[in-house]
Formats: structure tokens, sequence, C-alpha cells
């Protein structure tokens, strides 16, 4: 019986809102989509050094709720909303203006893969890319062990757990194309200053990271 009603489920979810379950069309309805619009940081560049960073928002709120769901239940769809959002707001900002550039997710471990079934963080690149023409490199860096959740542990301890965890083996192009890194959340930064510094040790250039969320200050 429960078979039977999954294809009805699935319709119903496509059209109510993610959040509220109002009918929508869309991924969210007018009035959660409102207040996810008003939760977007006012200027995407967060911080220089040591390497540029820019984010769409703050991780609380809707954006935290819609990010849980796509982490944790499954919504692949609402990834690649978040990843169209991205996108919309650096072809707004045009930070690197028309700079030819590679966008590389941060990979996941192989266990919270096989759990999820899919990388969020390569759904926010793959909708990102289609918005706005830039290559997608989800084959370039790969995660090389699986370490522990970084949540709960320290600065010092969140950099001890990810040394090693990270190869760049496309050495080729390594010259060739600038790489914008692209992560859901940042937390202290411990994962992409890892990347960073492996990406250099390989001479690839690097443009900065973005990600969709940081801490709320």
């Amino acid at each position: 019986m429960l078979s039977a009603m999954q294809p009805i489920l699935k319709l119903l979810a496509r059209n109510t809102c993610a959040l509220c379950n109002r009918s929508s069309h869309e991924v969210l309805c007018v009035y959660c989509l409102k207040a996810l619009d008003s939760e977007q940081r006012s200027t995407a560049l967060v911080q220089t050094d040591p390497m540029k960073l820019w984010a769409w928002g703050e991780y609380y709120g809707i954006l935290e709720r819609l990010l849980t769901l796509v982490k944790y239940q499954g919504r692949k769809d609402v990834g690649f909303f978040l990843g169209n959002k991205l996108g919309a707001c650096w072809q707004e900002a045009n930070p690197l203006e028309a700079m030819k550039l590679r966008v590389v997710p941060v990979p996941i471990s192989t266990e919270r893969r096989k759990t999820r079934g899919y990388n969020q963080t390569e759904l926010l690149a793959q909708s990102f890319c289609r918005w706005t023409g830039y290559t997608l490199d989800s084959q370039s860096l790969m995660r090389t062990r699986d370490t522990q959740a970084q949540f709960g542990l320290s600065p010092k301890a969140r950099q001890e757990n990810l040394q090693q965890a990270f190869l760049w083996k496309n050495s080729s192009q390594s010259q060739n194309t600038g790489v914008l890194l692209l992560d859901d959340i940042f937390t202290t930064g411990a994962t992409l200053y890892e990347i960073q510094v492996v990406l250099t040790k390989a001479n690839v250039p690097i443009l900065g990271a973005l990600v969709m969320a940081t801490p709320r200050l």
C-alpha cells in the first residue's frame, strides 16, 4: 500500500512549499521566499585573508532550515534551488568580472556520501555553474580518507582532523585556470584552509571560496 502511494506523495511534495507546506509550484512559496531573501547579506565579500571568501547569507533562520533539508532529509531539489541563489548573487556582484575559472566543490567523506547518496555541495555547484556558465570540476579534488565530523571540535582539533585529508590529482591543468572553491557552510575555515594548502603545493591558482552560509555574528 505504501509503495503504491509513493508517486502521489512525491507529486504532493512537488506542489507544496519545502518549509511551510503551503501550495507552491516552486521549492518555496512566495512568503518563505520573501523571508529567505531578507536574510541575504548586503555584501557578499566576507574576508580577503588568508583567502577571499564570499557568502550568500548567515547560518540561521530560513537558510539554516533549507541547508538542513539538503544535508539530512534528501531534498536535492532544495540544493539545486540554493545553487541558483548563489549563481544569481554572484552574477549581480560580479566579483571576478569575466575571469575564466573552474568551480571545485568541497568533497565529503565516502561514508557520508554513501549515507546521503550525494554530495550536497556538488548539488550547489552544479546549479551554480549552470547559472553562471562556469566550468564544474568535481573530479580533481579528492578526499583521501574519512574524517571525524567537525561539529563540536575545537579550532585546533579541526585543523588536525583534516591534515592530509585532501589530494589534488589533476596536475596537468594546474596552472591553466583559476579555481573557485565552493562549500555549503563556512564555520572556522579549517576545511577550506587545508584545501588551500593542498592546491598551493600543486601550483593551482586559487581565486577564493564561495559558500552558502557563514556563522551568524
